[in-house]
């Protein structure tokens, strides 16, 4: 399902947790109370499982799912599914996130990836390459354009000027059966991982937060910069080196959340797996 989280001021579960300004506090702040707002298919979420959420500039939200891809005005959702989409695929969507231009990036449960922009959803064609051998679960865009594609086998390929090369070669570290990079608000790439995550600098991994294997999960950038990252079943927000806010326990377990947006509002908004 989706939610947002709203506290008596407001948070939403797709879930929908109401304004984020006002409503996450310090984390030395005592717990207040929040409402949740949650859409499944009683209220015409297409399918249950929403694995990503992102937000293009003219404010809808876009949903992808098992079963399509969703479009939410904050009434109605709009669908595009595998039947009229034939670029969706199966239309088993994994990954959803925007562009540097307003464009939708996803992946699909073939592994293939596919990109909305000018209200057309189109495959993007990968070179033949080796390296390409196992199928792509995340995208992120870098400062320059590049792609970069995290992979079911947890390594990180580079597409750039048509040229694919594995750049996650030497990232191995104890602990660690591999990343996926995603981008954060101001275009710096992060490898994430089930213990922590680390920035990029070129192609070396710099340590930002670091735990036991299970204890983070990562789920999205915040709209200021910065991870919202839930941790011992609280949602908690680190930027610049330092945990920044708390938003405490949203109402449904770690394992259930696929994705996650802070909108324009300053909302937060989290997929769940039902």
């Amino acid at each position: 399902g989706v939610a947002r989280l709203a506290r008596f001021h407001p948070w939403f579960v797709l879930l929908f947790l109401g304004p984020l300004a006002g409503s996450v506090r310090p984390e030395t702040t005592p717990a207040r109370r929040y409402v949740i707002d949650v859409w499944q298919g009683d209220k015409g979420l297409p399918q249950n499982t929403v694995t990503g959420i992102a937000q293009t500039p003219n404010g809808y939200l876009w949903l992808s799912t098992l079963d399509g891809v969703a479009r939410f005005d904050g009434v109605r959702f709009k669908m595009f599914k595998a039947a009229d989409t034939p670029a969706l695929g199966s239309g088993r969507i994994r990954f959803l996130f925007p562009g540097q231009h307003g464009e939708l990036w996803l992946s699909t449960q073939e592994g293939g990836v596919v990109r909305f922009q000018d209200g057309r959803f189109a495959p993007l064609v990968l070179p033949e390459s080796r390296d390409v051998h196992s199928a792509v679960t995340q995208v992120a865009e870098d400062e320059s354009g590049a792609l970069w594609l995290s992979t079911e086998d947890g390594k990180i390929g580079r597409l750039a000027g048509g040229q694919y090369s594995i750049v996650s070669t030497n990232w191995r570290t104890a602990g660690e059966p591999g990343f996926a990079v995603r981008a954060d608000v101001r275009g710096r790439l992060w490898a994430l991982s089930s213990s922590g995550f680390y920035q990029l600098s070129g192609d070396t991994l710099v340590p930002a937060v670091q735990g036991k294997p299970g204890e983070y999960l990562v789920l999205y950038p915040s709209r200021l910069g910065g991870w919202w990252v839930s941790s011992e079943g609280q949602m908690r927000l680190w930027r610049d080196g330092q945990w920044r806010a708390l938003a405490g326990n949203p109402g449904v377990a770690a394992d259930q959340i696929t994705s996650g947006l802070e909108d324009q509002g300053g909302h937060l908004w989290l997929g769940t797996a039902a």
